[in-house]
């Protein structure tokens, strides 16, 4: 790896770290918000400080990659880190709860990032690079949302959870500088036609199912479903699809797709069901703070950090189909021992290891999986 492809992955890991920081730092800030900002909310209301930026991710994560397709990635990759640091910069002056959701909701343009990151790496690396890159970009999700935890939680027991906020965002502009430094310029494909019929499908296809699941409302399902069809339709018959329905008819791309979005779930359903675990008092708790809980759920972050690099070396030389097999097994035993076994503290954190060890190796090679089907 040369001198420019360390400054890239530097800035792209730097930059994916920040992001899954600012997440998670707003985990230990809710009850401070609720209390601060409109005490007679109720908590599904509140869950929309959360909700509203996964909403905006979803639907953005798909259409950025596909205006970096055509306009050029390090392009579409600054836009959406401008639009995410200014949101973010004014969160931490906000005192009424609409206002935050609002930006809440700005601040999902910046996970699009993740799709673009990953594509630049494919691009500007030897294929023996790539997966070793990529298993550095990946642990950042971990060990961002780990020390998000606990130093949002230091700064919110000390201050507040608008200055939470305001440290952050002066690394948020810097990572900015460093991609307009950094990350190389790439034109885009001048004849690649995009699909509005069918982004415009997908996204309320995409919304209305995150509305359906949050608010418990069936008849959400039925528009979503409904958008989700229209946009199916429209693949088959568009000339120029926003998503090439033909590409999922590839085994790998469509086995890489699923294993996806179970990866990205097992890697979000740990942190919450933790912290509630560590941080609820009761028979089912331990009452522990949040600085504590953070602590303790640091060694999955760490392991990541370790695995996820070790896992795109061995690319090289073991297959996909094994790796894939073994980290899909490792994480499948952590979960279960974890969800039965979860009344010591040392047994945490040796099952969240093993959580941690087969997500870093699945999701790894799920993403070079799907980059060389392709």
């Amino acid at each position: 790896m040369n001198k420019q492809e360390k400054k890239i992955l530097f800035v792209l890991s730097a930059m994916s770290f920040i992001i899954m920081y600012i997440e998670a730092m707003m985990i230990p800030a809710l009850p401070q918000i609720l209390m601060e900002l409109d005490y007679s909310i109720s908590p599904a209301v509140l869950s929309w400080i959360i909700t509203g930026y996964l909403l905006m991710a979803a639907i953005s994560m798909p259409i950025l990659a596909k205006l970096g397709d055509r306009y050029g990635k390090k392009l579409i990759l600054l836009i959406s880190i401008i639009i995410y640091a200014f949101s973010v910069s004014l969160s931490g002056f906000q005192t009424i709860y609409i206002n935050l959701i609002i930006l809440r909701v700005f601040q999902g343009i910046g996970a699009g990032v993740f799709p673009l990151s990953y594509s630049i790496i494919s691009e500007n690396y030897d294929k023996a690079d790539v997966g070793f890159a990529q298993g550095i970009l990946s642990s950042m999700f971990a060990l961002g949302a780990s020390f998000g935890i606990i130093i949002g939680a230091i700064i919110d027991y000390n201050l507040n959870w608008q200055w939470a906020y305001h440290f952050v965002t002066p690394f948020v502009f810097i990572i900015l500088f460093l991609v307009f430094l950094y990350v190389p310029n790439d034109k885009g494909i001048n004849d690649l036609k995009l699909d509005f019929f069918g982004l415009m499908n997908i996204s309320f296809g995409i919304l209305f199912f995150i509305f359906a699941i949050t608010n418990n409302y069936n008849l959400y399902y039925i528009f979503s479903l409904f958008f989700i069809i229209l946009f199916l339709i429209n693949e088959k018959i568009s000339a120029s699809p926003f998503i090439s329905l033909n590409l999922l008819r590839k085994r790998n791309v469509l086995i890489a797709n699923i294993l996806a979005f179970f990866i990205g779930s097992a890697q979000f359903l740990f942190y919450q069901p933790i912290i509630l675990l560590l941080t609820n008092p009761g028979f089912y708790g331990y009452n522990y703070n949040y600085i504590i809980a953070g602590l303790i759920i640091l060694p999955y972050s760490l392991a990541m950090l370790f695995v996820s690099p070790i896992a795109g070396i061995l690319l090289r030389k073991i297959s996909k189909k094994k790796l894939l097999l073994f980290g899909s097994f490792l994480m499948s035993i952590g979960y279960i021992l974890l969800s039965f076994y979860h009344n010591n503290i040392f047994l945490i954190i040796l099952y969240e290891i093993l959580v941690s060890s087969g997500l870093g190796i699945a999701l790894v090679v799920s993403i070079n999986l799907l980059t060389y089907s392709v």
